[in-house]
């Protein structure tokens, strides 16, 4: 039994605002570079690279079994472009990282984020209270 973990070589959604038909022109309109700097910069804001300190987490994660199949025989596989470890399941011969199969998965906002939104939302403000410590 055989399954591969591999995403589709089409391009994912939002690819095509990345790059605008004029990025590679010399000569751009004063409008032009605007677009480009706007779209870039927003695009680079919310598709940061992973940091180090992530990777590291990531990678601290003891595996012990698929999370496709639960098998337990799983080996080291080497590591994702990103620098994530990458772990290889012997019995159903998929590919997976230690946040396969999480809600973190295909996450979009960074661990740090999650990291910091759970933070507040279990410091149990009463909102009652904010408001008054706030006014």
């Amino acid at each position: 039994m055989s399954k591969s973990n591999h995403h589709s070589s089409l391009p994912h959604w939002g690819f095509f605002l990345r790059i605008l038909s004029w990025d590679k022109s010399k000569d751009k309109t004063d409008s032009q570079k605007l677009i480009s700097s706007t779209i870039h910069e927003w695009y680079d804001a919310k598709h940061r690279s992973v940091s180090k300190e992530e990777i590291k987490l990531i990678n601290s994660i003891k595996v012990k079994c698929c999370p496709i199949c639960g098998g337990t025989d799983i080996v080291s596989n080497g590591y994702y472009r990103n620098g994530t470890r990458r772990y290889l399941c012997r019995y159903c011969d998929t590919s997976f990282n230690p946040l396969t199969n999480t809600i973190f998965e295909d996450k979009k906002i960074p661990l740090s984020e999650w990291i910091e939104y759970l933070l507040h939302l279990f410091e149990f403000i009463n909102i009652f209270d904010n408001y008054f410590h706030t006014c």
